[in-house]
């Protein structure tokens, strides 16, 4: 958006850029001229999900942020661009339900074990914005048993013989053995590996880079 000249740059280029653009990637949020309406705002985060994060907060609903938090397209985790006036217990137990990455949005005085697990459940890859005050084995062994490169994840404490076993017949890829400790990588556990690598079940892989730029500590 830095390379539209200013005179472009009206409510009425705005209005058609939220209507049409995907990957809203400018880096922060846009310098709008005038707040955009309900229905640009709208069309734009059933576009993207990502729409939300360059949207000035004046404009961030409820049901806006619901339309984002449900958007089938977008990079997530969507929670970290909702107001923090509209983050409730409820409503981000709502959002984990929906995408676990969105653990990664939720505040430190919102965030208890239960909302953990929630995230877990629903997204492994979570697991990395488990707070080491509320990680626990349980959590650990979920996300590992879901998919075993979530072992990068797992604090040094609590990475036990079963988590390490856990791991390994639960990887997609063969990356996991650089996670593990040298007596582990044993043509036994590297023939788990394989054979067990086709039950894996697919889950949505997309990065937490946004709430780890927003400067949410996953540790």
């Amino acid at each position: 958006m830095r390379v539209v000249p200013a005179h472009i740059r009206t409510g009425a280029f705005f209005a058609e850029y939220l209507a049409g653009a995907r990957w809203f990637t400018d880096g922060g949020k846009l310098d709008f001229p005038e707040l955009p309406d309900e229905e640009s705002c709208r069309k734009a985060v059933r576009n993207d999900d990502s729409a939300l994060a360059v949207l000035p907060d004046e404009v961030k609903t409820y049901e806006l942020c619901v339309e984002a938090l449900v958007c089938d397209y977008g990079i997530g985790p969507v929670l970290s661009h909702v107001p923090e006036r509209l983050k409730t217990p409820d409503f981000c137990l709502r959002s984990v339900r929906i995408n676990g990455n969105n653990l990664a949005g939720v505040p430190e005085s919102l965030m208890t074990y239960e909302l953990c697990l929630e995230a877990v459940r629903n997204n492994p890859f979570s697991l990395q914005c488990v707070s080491l005050h509320l990680m626990s084995n349980e959590l650990a062994l979920l996300a590992v048993r879901k998919w075993g490169d979530t072992l990068e994840f797992v604090p040094l404490p609590f990475r036990t013989p079963e988590i390490y076993l856990e791991a390994i017949s639960h990887s997609e890829v063969s990356g996991v053995m650089r996670l593990v400790p040298p007596e582990y990588r044993t043509k036994e556990n590297y023939l788990l590996m394989f054979r067990n690598q086709r039950h894996v079940t697919a889950i949505d892989l997309r990065p937490l880079r946004r709430a780890q730029g927003a400067g949410k500590k996953t540790h």
